[in-house]
């Protein structure tokens, strides 16, 4: 399709009888404006940050509408759950990599293996317009959060928007959020996640929230904290690093292959 918009097409297996539903969205054309239709977007870097390709100016953005909003794009996370929280009206525009549902999603699998239940992973913060970034405090040019790779999660399985209590000792703090933090990073541990590897950030409850680990898909390792959350990544030995150096190119260029079967036993069973 050649317009812009959200559209749903069906590929039949004639042999097999199996079908797959690709869903796929063609993007409005962007060339650096501050607004799109409207919508304020701000000012991306002209170039991309040295030795990093996926942090250059984007070249279109999804068009959010009430209609195709609540677009489930993963079995367990929507559309709306990854736009941008500045206040606007509709029609919306944001980044969604497709690299970034699939680590979540790599995510909520290990922890379900591990709870023994189904996880609900809450979307605190995913796409950030640089206008809506700066608004807030932000400083970064290159934040994850602008190219659509990035999200700020924590574990809410009794859907209060605040952090489960984890370690059992009837309160939510640093280490719940921690526990979190040291399980997603036990898969950096395994060949197949490689694909995967990014940045990995653990923030301590604030009076308007709770803990969070926020996790990318940047293709090389980065890991930091706030104040709290690099005292509890100290004390339990885990290495705080910010590097700029991209630890394999192949991983931001190359197309993301993967066992559906092996890996991803939920995109088969759960059809929306």
């Amino acid at each position: 399709p050649t317009e812009p918009g959200f559209y749903r097409l069906t590929v039949e297996d004639f042999t097999s009888g199996k079908v797959i539903c690709i869903k796929a969205f063609v993007m409005v054309p962007y060339h650096g404006t501050e607004e799109l239709n409207g919508y304020r977007i701000g000012t991306y870097e002209s170039e991309p940050m040295e030795n990093d390709p996926t942090s250059g100016p984007p070249k279109g953005f999804i068009e959010v509408t009430p209609e195709n909003m609540n677009t489930w794009v993963s079995p367990n996370f929507q559309l709306k759950q990854f736009l941008c929280k500045q206040e606007a009206e509709f029609p919306k525009y944001m980044l969604l990599r497709t690299r970034l549902l699939l680590k979540l999603e790599m995510v909520a699998e290990d922890l379900e293996r591990t709870h023994g239940e189904p996880p609900v992973l809450h979307v605190m913060s995913a796409y950030r317009t640089p206008y809506y970034n700066r608004r807030i405090g932000n400083r970064t040019k290159y934040s994850r959060h602008l190219f659509g790779d990035a999200a700020d999660i924590f574990l809410d399985n009794n859907n209060d928007e605040w952090m489960d209590d984890l370690s059992g000792d009837g309160r939510v703090s640093t280490q719940d959020a921690g526990i979190m933090y040291e399980q997603i990073d036990t898969l950096y541990q395994t060949s197949w996640y490689d694909p995967f590897i990014g940045g990995m950030g653990l923030y301590g409850p604030k009076y308007d929230r709770g803990p969070f680990v926020h996790v990318d898909t940047r293709g090389y390792h980065a890991r930091w904290g706030d104040k709290r959350g690099k005292t509890w990544l100290r004390a339990k030995g885990l290495v705080i690093e910010d590097s700029n150096s991209i630890v394999n190119k192949r991983l931001v260029d190359e197309p993301v292959t993967y066992d559906i079967d092996s890996r991803f036993r939920k995109f088969q069973r759960i059809k929306r």
